[in-house]
C-alpha cells in the first residue's frame, strides 16, 4: 500500500444525532493518516449539525456542507462532487456504523495492487450488531464468478457504507453525468465500474453494520421465507422505478462507451417491455445473474411474463 494515499471519506447525515458521534470517532481514529472527512448534511432538524460543528472545529480534516434535503442518494451524488478529483480513493459513509481502525488501510492496500489507471471498487463482509453494537451475524461471502456487470445489472452486493473506489472510478462516473434517477448511489457505481473496470470483493469485515428501526437499508432476511417475501416485495414494486429503468439511464449514459457484445446485451435488456418475444428471448439468456439460483429463476420468470 503507498503510506501517502489521499483518502476522501463521505458522509451523508440527516437525522442521524443518536449514532453520529460513535461513527465521527471511528473514522478519526483510522490508522491511516490522509484522510478528509466531507460531511453533507441533507436538512437534519435534530442535532446532528450541532455534534458535526463540535468534531468540525476539533479535527481540521472535516469539512461540513448543509443541504436541502434531496433523498440520501442524490446526497451522495453531490459529496461526489464536491470532494473534488484531488483524492486517490473515496469511501462512502453511513451516520450510524462503526469502522474499526484498519477500514480505510485495507482497502486501500488491495485497491493499490490494481493499476491506478483502470476502475476499480472494494466492497466486504459486513459484521452486522444490534442497537447497541452486539453482534448479530456476518453477511454472505460472495465467489468470484458472481462478482460483475451481469449480476451488477439486476442486483447489488456492493453495500455502500463498505464501498471504496479509486479516482478513476469517480472520474468515470462525475465527468459523464449523474443519473436523473437510480436506485442507490452504491449500485450505480457497482454498475459502472463492474462494466468498464475491476471489483475486489474482501472476505474480511472492518466495519459494524448497525441494525436499528431508522436504517434507509438494513439486513436481509434469511432463510425459506425470505424467497417468498423478496418476490412479493418484486410484485408489489413492478410499477415503480425498477431494474430495467436503470438500466435504461445506464444505457442512455454509458452506450457510446460499451463494448459490441455488451451494448447488445444491454440494449436487449433495455428493449424487455417492447414486446413479448424481447421478453421471451432475454428471460432466457444467461449475460445476467442474481447470486441466489432460485433469486435468478424468479427474476427470469418475472421478465418472461413481464411481470414489472
Amino acid at each position: 500500500m503507498k503510506k501517502n494515499s489521499k483518502a476522501a471519506i463521505l458522509l451523508s447525515t440527516f437525522n442521524g444525532a443518536e449514532f453520529l458521534s460513535e461513527q465521527l470517532n471511528s473514522l478519526v481514529n483510522q490508522s491511516h493518516s490522509d484522510i478528509e472527512i466531507f460531511v453533507r448534511d441533507d436538512g437534519s432538524v435534530d442535532e446532528t449539525i450541532e455534534i458535526i460543528e463540535v468534531y468540525k472545529n476539533r479535527c481540521k480534516n472535516i469539512h461540513l456542507v448543509k443541504g436541502e434535503n434531496i433523498g440520501f442518494i442524490k446526497s451522495f451524488f453531490e459529496l461526489l462532487r464536491i470532494s473534488g478529483n484531488e483524492f486517490d480513493y473515496y469511501f462512502f459513509c453511513d451516520q450510524d456504523d462503526v469502522w474499526l481502525e484498519n477500514k480505510v488501510s485495507r482497502a486501500i492496500c488491495l485497491l493499490s495492487e490494481i493499476d491506478a489507471d483502470k476502475p476499480s471498487l472494494y466492497f466486504s463482509r459486513l459484521q452486522f450488531v444490534d442497537k447497541e453494537l452486539n453482534f448479530l451475524r456476518m453477511s454472505d461471502i460472495y465467489e468470484k464468478r458472481n462478482i460483475g456487470f451481469g449480476n451488477a445489472m439486476v442486483q447489488n452486493i456492493a453495500t455502500g457504507c463498505s464501498v471504496c473506489f479509486n479516482k478513476k472510478a469517480r472520474y468515470l462516473v462525475t465527468e459523464n453525468e449523474f443519473p436523473d434517477n437510480c436506485l442507490a448511489h452504491d449500485w450505480w457505481m457497482y454498475l459502472v465500474v463492474s462494466c468498464f473496470g475491476k471489483v475486489v470483493f474482501d472476505e474480511e469485515s472492518f466495519i459494524l453494520y448497525r441494525q436499528h428501526g431508522k436504517n434507509t437499508i438494513g439486513m436481509s432476511a434469511t432463510g425459506f421465507f425470505s424467497y417468498f417475501k423478496r418476490g412479493r416485495k418484486f410484485l408489489k414494486n413492478r410499477k415503480k422505478f425498477g431494474i430495467i429503468d436503470q438500466m435504461q439511464i445506464f444505457f442512455s449514459i454509458y452506450k457510446n462507451h460499451l463494448l459490441p457484445r455488451t451494448l447488445k446485451n444491454v440494449e436487449e435488456f433495455c428493449n424487455v417491455r417492447n414486446r413479448w418475444r424481447n421478453s421471451f428471448t432475454v428471460g432466457f439468456r444467461r449475460f445476467y445473474w442474481r447470486v441466489l439460483p432460485v433469486d435468478s429463476i424468479f427474476l427470469r420468470i418475472f421478465i418472461i411474463f413481464r411481470m414489472y
